[in-house]
């Protein structure tokens, strides 16, 4: 009988040492691809993992570009898996003018402005009408809470929703107020892997 051969991410997954993969790139001022981000690398390894189970997303919506660290791994992955990619902030960083920013393309996909003023209607109608389903949204500007409970409504059936500071800026009280419209996932895996990222699911449509 011939032998089962090791899954080789599986094995390198088991093996990584948690401490040094739940501590702020951000704060220990490291980089990815040139750009600060404000991940864990647990939660990049994790992102790619849920992207890999998750084959039908279709679209992925960013609040929060900040210095487009994360921005830049997600619209390589969006041109990797055939997605669409948008991301939003209040302002531009110097980094979106950098090679591999420029690349991809991140200048046409970012959307300068206020998501909660000027600029809300433009990502109602991205999630509500432009964009292919299901959309990823991902919660990480400043009001993570108020991200969530704004714009979530404008998800379908079948679409996700991700947020960034599990037990920091947001938490289970914030996700709930849906009720069993948005249910959790991987949430146990993720929290074992000491990810401060969590993803969810909408299974019944939210009301406005």
């Amino acid at each position: 009988m011939e032998s089962q051969k090791p899954n080789v991410h599986d094995e390198f997954i088991s093996n990584l040492v948690s401490e040094r993969l739940t501590t702020s790139l951000w704060s220990t001022k490291k980089v990815l691809f040139g750009h600060k981000i404000a991940q864990y690398p647990v939660d990049l390894i994790l992102w790619d993992t849920f992207l890999h189970r998750r084959v039908a997303i279709k679209s992925i919506v960013e609040l929060g570009s900040a210095a487009f660290g994360l921005s830049l791994y997600l619209a390589l992955q969006a041109k990797q898996r055939g997605m669409e990619f948008r991301t939003f902030d209040i302002q531009a960083h110097d980094n979106l003018g950098s090679p591999l920013s420029k690349l991809v393309g991140l200048r046409n996909n970012f959307i300068c402005g206020d998501i909660f003023g000027a600029r809300k209607s433009r990502l109602i109608s991205l999630l509500v009408h432009e964009l292919p389903h299901p959309v990823l949204l991902y919660c990480d500007d400043g009001d993570k809470p108020r991200e969530f409970r704004e714009f979530v409504p404008y998800l379908r059936v079948g679409d996700y929703v991700g947020v960034h500071d599990w037990g920091r800026e947001i938490d289970l009280e914030d996700v709930t107020i849906f009720g069993d419209a948005v249910v959790s996932l991987y949430w146990e895996e993720w929290h074992e892997m000491g990810s401060i990222t969590r993803f969810m699911k909408v299974v019944r449509k939210v009301k406005l």
